[in-house]
């Protein structure tokens, strides 16, 4: 009997574990691949910067304007590097974001002149310059452009024995 009791009183007790407003699945939390915003009709879906060894790194995203009016992104900045350069599939200067319209994949900012190595798993501050919408600044997770093991050195392998 006192071993019933024992085991109805742990079952009852560990069963409040993680609840009430402090529980740690209270809110919604993003995986950590991707940012996301949404700023005056803009939403910033997405974004990442890509790393690998043999290229500067490049935040990409997509854009939907659920606005009436057209926007654009004219400039970025980040305390990471001295300069960031748009590149788009087009040649333009400036990304065009059309009412009703999404940015597609053709475009990157590029991050030129690194304050230091961006690391993946990290997170780094960017601003965007929005024509219409204004500023806003995400906090964007920096991520392996590469995902193979190809490269690494036996100490980079966790599974490597010797």
């Amino acid at each position: 009997m006192r071993r019933a009791v024992a085991a109805i009183l742990c079952v009852t007790a560990l069963s409040g574990c993680a609840t009430g407003l402090q529980a740690q699945t209270y809110k919604a939390r993003t995986a950590g691949s991707s940012s996301s915003a949404d700023v005056d009709g803009l939403a910033l879906r997405g974004f990442a910067i890509d790393v690998d060894p043999t290229s500067a790194p490049q935040l990409t995203g997509i854009i939907v304007n659920r606005g009436t009016d057209g926007d654009q992104l004219v400039s970025a900045a980040t305390p990471a590097a001295s300069g960031v350069q748009f590149l788009s599939t087009n040649g333009a200067a400036v990304l065009d974001l059309p009412a009703g319209r999404t940015s597609g994949t053709g475009w990157a900012l590029q991050f030129d002149g690194l304050a230091a190595p961006l690391v993946p798993g990290t997170f780094v501050e960017v601003t965007l310059q929005f024509a219409k919408a204004g500023r806003t600044t995400l906090s964007v997770p920096v991520r392996s452009r590469t995902s193979s093991l190809e490269g690494r050195t036996p100490a980079q392998d966790p599974y490597h024995e010797g």
